[in-house]
């Protein structure tokens, strides 16, 4: 029964690469009348995972980053700012959302979703240390790196490091990494 999953498992990622497969070919396929056991697979339709590529330069990067961190104390850890970055929407403006309806019943008001243009939503940023954090700061613009070198480093940051001596560590996002951020923070 296990090879018969599995074959079924094979053969609809193999359809699904196609570029020429349509969703009800997909399904034509394996339909309750075709031989491969679906249903017993507990096989069914998603998008699927996206994870970064990474280059080799970016793995070796990583990879010393790595090394030089490995054998830090939990209390030199202790003193280390990490930045958080979210955003929150009230709609998801980037999702599919599927209705069934008749022939010219596009705008039926039961089927119309009403939204708002790129979710209404929020972004906050926060930077938290053990036993300290800085105020939640709520972005009300595009988070770009001027905004966030004025708004971020310049209002928050430099002054929690300098009170606390602690050392800042952010992600990569491009904003944070931006040639005026970097000159910022030298």
């Amino acid at each position: 029964m296990e090879l018969k999953i599995e074959r079924a498992y094979q053969a609809l990622v193999s359809r699904s690469n196609d570029p020429t497969a349509t969703p009800r070919s997909i399904i034509a396929d394996f339909s309750p009348d075709s031989q491969e056991p679906t249903e017993e697979a507990h096989l069914q339709s998603g998008q699927p995972h996206q994870s970064l590529d990474f280059t080799a330069a970016r793995r070796r990067t990583r990879l010393d980053w790595d090394n030089v961190h490995v054998h830090w104390t939990l209390a030199r850890w202790r003193t280390v700012l990490f930045s958080v970055e979210s955003g929150f929407q009230l709609y998801h403006a980037d999702c599919r959302v599927c209705v069934w309806r008749r022939v010219g019943e596009r705008y039926a008001e039961a089927i119309v979703l009403r939204r708002v243009a790129h979710g209404g939503g929020s972004v906050m940023w926060a930077g938290i240390c053990h036993g300290e954090c800085t105020h939640l700061h709520f972005i009300n613009a595009n988070l770009n790196a001027q905004c966030y070198r004025d708004e971020i480093l310049r209002a928050i940051v430099v002054p929690f490091v300098e009170l606390h001596h602690v050392t800042f560590q952010q992600d990569h996002a491009r904003p944070h990494i931006a040639r005026i951020c970097r000159n910022f923070l030298e």
